[in-house]
């Protein structure tokens, strides 16, 4: 079976730059982590183009990105650094590294301006905190989460 650019024999990710509407389906590399004791996923991914022009503006630190494994949702985040290479074999390669959009959160402080007061309930504080940082929902529990990622609804 010959596969074209994007396909895999098993699972097909995809980088997403959604304010530019563009998608990238090949790669070289890419590595998605996250752990139970880490506060965020981060992620790299590295590929090679021939067209650089095209992606000297793309990629760029602030950049929001979404992640999918087979058209199931996985990372919303931002790239954090971009490193380009050079050599004849590849024209040039990018490393695109970031994390997930609660990066810049974990990487915070708490303004001191904010009040924390003994009636407020935890997610009231939770949304003083990150209203900063543009997150405005917040959902308690796993179920929606695991039902966007997997595409499935737990226990189904």
């Amino acid at each position: 079976m010959d596969l074209r650019d994007g396909q895999s024999e098993v699972d097909t990710v995809v980088l997403r730059i959604p304010s530019l509407d563009l998608e990238i389906k090949t790669w070289d590399s890419y590595s998605i982590r996250q752990a139970f004791l880490t506060p965020t996923a981060a992620f790299d991914f590295t590929f090679s183009t021939n067209q650089p022009l095209l992606y000297n503006d793309v990629f760029v630190d602030g950049a929001r990105v979404d992640i999918t494994v087979n058209d199931h949702p996985q990372i919303s985040g931002t790239i954090e650094r971009v490193q380009q290479k050079c050599n004849r074999q590849n024209g040039m390669t990018y490393k695109i590294s970031g994390r997930d959009f609660l990066g810049p959160v974990v990487s915070a402080s708490i303004d001191p301006k904010v009040k924390i007061s003994s009636g407020q309930t935890v997610s009231e504080f939770l949304s003083l905190v990150l209203a900063p940082f543009g997150i405005d929902k917040i959902y308690i529990g796993d179920e929606q989460n695991f039902s966007v990622v997997t595409g499935y609804a737990r226990g189904k």
